[in-house]
């Protein structure tokens, strides 16, 4: 499980390319960063894709 104190932006990008393994559309290494702020998370691919899919529910 890793730590919001232990996860910097780069972190947040680097699992937002392993989960999708492509490179994130703009913006969502952001919220990807700022969504799990305050939470310690182990499953990230699974969180990320709820992510996604509530930024494809806006467009």
């Amino acid at each position: 499980m890793i730590k919001n104190d232990m996860c910097p932006k780069e972190d947040a990008a680097r699992l937002c390319v392993e989960a999708l393994g492509v490179i994130p559309p703009i913006g969502l290494i952001t919220i990807f960063f700022l969504y799990f702020y305050e939470l310690a998370v182990s499953d990230w691919e699974g969180q990320l894709m709820k992510v996604m899919q509530r930024q494809g529910e806006k467009k």
